[in-house]
């Protein structure tokens, strides 16, 4: 009996092997899998050592997750660092949620910049741009696809006529965003802005100033704000 029952699971065993084989969707389907895996499995220690050799601080080499080449840029001096099990998303391929416009960005533009990403924090294709100040990120915050983090505006409003001139660290101002964090996809941090712990901004919010803990928000409504004088 315990025979018999062992070749009938065996006979069901290779009839759906066979099911899976004949259908070539599915076939096809199970070898991508297996050929994504093991190309994410090799090139993603080239993007680790990539991050070493620029400078960037790991908590741990080998505990965080990099699918893509993500674009990093460290000015000497500056600081930037990735805490343990953090995730950069930089291709479209692999990002179930949406489509990305980029991949994920890192970059210090002077020496006193710091971007700090804590444990647990992931991004998809975010860039985070820090030109003199601090950019400080929370454990496990998500940051959605296309989201953008700067420090600064980089241009004065007025006068017009010199907006294509780069300003000075006046305009510059820290961003602290906590813990347990979700921002959707397309938003936009500017300068200045703190996100209490556990707060939700929702896709294509424009953030500017103070959100608080255990909340959410979004919203990224035009209004004219002022005209300027003579």
């Amino acid at each position: 009996m315990v025979i018999i029952k062992v070749l009938e699971k065996m006979k069901k065993s290779l009839s759906k092997l066979k099911f899976y084989i004949n259908d070539r969707g599915i076939f096809i389907y199970i070898l991508s899998l297996i050929f994504t895996a093991i190309y994410d499995l090799t090139i993603q220690h080239l993007w680790r050592i990539e991050l070493y050799l620029r400078g960037v601080t790991l908590e741990k080499f080998f505990i965080f997750k990099i699918i893509g080449r993500p674009i990093v840029s460290r000015v000497p001096g500056s600081i930037i660092k990735l805490g343990k099990s953090v995730t950069l998303m930089s291709s479209s391929r692999r990002c179930l949620s949406a489509s990305l416009n980029s991949a994920c960005k890192l970059s210090t533009i002077y020496r006193s910049a710091s971007i700090v990403l804590e444990d647990g924090v992931s991004l998809n294709g975010a860039s985070i741009v820090s030109r003199s100040k601090s950019i400080h990120i929370g454990k496990n915050t998500m940051i959605g696809p296309n989201c953008v983090i700067m420090d600064s505006p980089f241009h004065h409003v007025k006068p017009a006529d010199n907006r294509n001139l780069y300003s000075g660290f006046e305009l510059d101002q820290d961003i602290k965003i906590g813990k347990n964090v979700w921002l959707g996809a397309n938003v936009l941090i500017l300068a200045g802005s703190i996100i209490g712990d556990n707060s939700v901004v929702g896709a294509g919010s424009v953030v500017k100033g103070c959100i608080p803990p255990n909340c959410v928000s979004a919203g990224a409504i035009v209004e004219i704000k002022r005209f300027f004088e003579d």
